[in-house]
């Protein structure tokens, strides 16, 4: 496998980390790739992003290089800047003490192999000089990417005692690259799976979100309940197993697959659950404002109880304009099941939807009779555009008309 090694040379972030490489070598340090941009052009995919390793330490990384940010250099992290690209480069280091299961106390300044066995996973401790074309594996990660497996590195308790994130990450990773998690490091996961409470929400949303764009993210779900890691990222020891639906597709927005994995959350509860419950969720793990507005709104639509007896067909096509609300829509008619007016709403408005050609409205406010008055103006506005999405008047004169009718009732 290590004569497979490819990297696309027209990739200029590519060409960038490989001429840092050089450089630090020219330096008399090495100067490697490391982690996942060699697991992913082993494994024939092309990497996201570069990283580079070397023996030299930050101050003397600095001085080679005309434009750097100090982002970590306490932790031997420089990065280095041309133009838009921007590739870390790190010491090789051997961490202290973790106090807070995320970051050592003390680092050590050491060898390649010394770091190697700091890492998280055998596939993620693997170095590659760009310059010679050599492979350097201390932890026998080419074996593993041989055999799809997912192996932490030394001891699997003390990789996640000393990162509690490395348990979420092993589970997305597993899903990312349809690899079997090595029972040992299972079994580290499963014990270990409450250390997940303390992980910063901002970290639980990034690796989720990961999961959740995963090549095989139903096996990925599978594995988060599984293990436990979901039951306690919900605070919910009642979860219990349930194939999940995917509506969506696979390339969809971030919004989307959040909401199917909101929907599918609820669906695992044995006791209800509302937007209340997801709310606070959403701002335990630091939604955006506009991600977490979004998925609450499908939700919203989601959780309703009689959508055809509670709300018109106008109303329900004003809401669908959002995406992610007409995927809640399709969420809950697969839920209710649905009775005959149900079925009958829902063929009305996929109907609709596909005829409607203008979904701006017609009628402004300086179109309607000058006697409306406050909350009057949106009413009437409303019943319009409503009137509009319905098909119930051709033009805009058609709804003023609609109107004057239904205010003389």
């Amino acid at each position: 496998m290590s004569g497979q090694i490819r990297f696309d040379p027209s990739n200029p972030e590519y060409q960038w980390a490989k001429s840092i490489c050089q450089t630090l070598q020219e330096a008399g340090g090495e100067g490697l790739f490391a982690g996942g941009c060699v697991r992913d052009a082993i494994l024939g995919e092309v990497p996201k992003d570069f990283d580079v390793a070397t023996s030299l330490l930050p101050d003397d990384v600095e001085k080679l290089f005309p434009k750097t940010i100090a982002v970590g250099k306490s932790f031997g992290v420089i990065v280095v800047v041309k133009d838009l690209l921007q590739v870390e480069v790190a010491t090789f280091r051997k961490d202290g003490v973790t106090a807070d299961g995320r970051r050592p106390e003390t680092v050590e300044f050491t060898t390649a192999k010394l770091d190697a066995s700091r890492r998280d996973f055998t596939v993620n401790g693997l170095f590659f000089d760009p310059i010679r074309n050599q492979l350097f594996d201390y932890v026998d990660g080419e074996k593993d990417l041989r055999s799809r497996t997912l192996r932490a590195i030394g001891v699997a308790q003390d990789r996640f005692q000393e990162d509690h994130l490395r348990m979420l990450r092993g589970v997305r990773l597993a899903a990312q690259l349809s690899f079997t998690i090595e029972s040992g490091t299972w079994k580290a996961i499963v014990e270990k799976k409450e250390l997940v409470q303390k992980v910063s929400g901002e970290r639980i949303f990034q690796e989720l979100s990961k999961l959740l764009e995963s090549e095989d993210v139903g096996y990925g779900l599978r594995l988060l309940s599984e293990s436990g890691l979901l039951a306690v990222l919900v605070n919910d020891g009642t979860l219990r197993w349930q194939e999940p639906l995917l509506l969506a597709e696979r390339n969809s927005p971030l919004s989307h697959k959040w909401l199917q994995f909101a929907i599918w959350i609820s669906r695992l509860h044995e006791m209800p659950t509302n937007l209340f419950f997801f709310e606070n969720l959403f701002e335990k793990w630091k939604f955006s404002k506009d991600l977490k507005n979004s998925v609450l709104r499908g939700l919203y639509w989601y959780f309703e109880k009689q959508i055809a007896r509670d709300h018109s067909l106008g109303e329900v096509l004003e809401a669908s304009q959002d995406p992610v609300v007409y995927l809640g829509l399709r969420y809950y008619r697969d839920r209710i099941g649905g009775s005959a007016s149900e079925a009958r709403f829902f063929e009305q408005l996929d109907e609709r939807r596909l005829q409607i050609q203008d979904w701006q409205p017609w009628v402004k406010a300086m179109d309607l009779p000058r006697d409306l008055q406050g909350p009057q103006i949106g009413d009437a506005l409303k019943f319009c555009f409503h009137s509009q999405l319905e098909g119930r008047a051709e033009n805009r004169e058609g709804l003023l008309e609609l109107l004057m009718k239904r205010g003389a009732k």
